[in-house]
């Protein structure tokens, strides 16, 4: 499959949940819009993920849900534990960003790292906080990306 680049650039960050917005540009019918899950995945729940590790794209691969993993984990200003997604998709440098999608192609995280203490899982950014990000985003008036862009 060749590989097309495409004009891009990010329009809402959050470094706290590691979580980003990037406007692409002239994309034709190349893509298609994902669904967020409404409900929560549960442990035990079958998920994929596609992505372009190392280079080699489009590479996909599934695992478990293992939990929400809140071990190891800093609380955020009030204390609360942050809950992400673990599951045992393998995850590789290039799959960060990607979607993790249920079985009836539902988001339900989006990758974010390695599991440090369990190398052979992978770390997502649980959909709740997509959810809440992209209402963040989209609930304010954006018509114009260059003006509003967030931090």
């Amino acid at each position: 499959v060749p590989r097309t680049e495409y004009k891009a650039r990010v329009v809402y960050a959050n470094s706290d949940d590691d979580f980003c917005i990037l406007r692409v540009f002239d994309t034709g019918e190349q893509f298609v819009p994902l669904r967020l899950s409404e409900t929560a995945p549960m442990t035990g729940d079958r998920v994929h993920t596609i992505g372009s590790p190392a280079g080699a794209f489009p590479t996909k691969t599934e695992g478990y849900v293992v939990g929400h993993d809140l071990l190891g984990m800093e609380p955020d200003e009030e204390g609360v534990p942050k809950s992400l997604l673990v599951t045992s998709v393998p995850a590789y440098s290039g799959n960060s960003g990607g979607p993790v999608y249920n079985e009836r192609r539902e988001v339900v995280g989006m990758l974010a790292a390695t599991h440090m203490e369990y190398p052979h899982s992978s770390i997502s950014v649980h959909v709740e906080s997509i959810a809440y990000h992209l209402e963040l985003y989209f609930g304010e008036d954006n018509s114009d990306d260059s003006e509003n862009e967030k931090q």
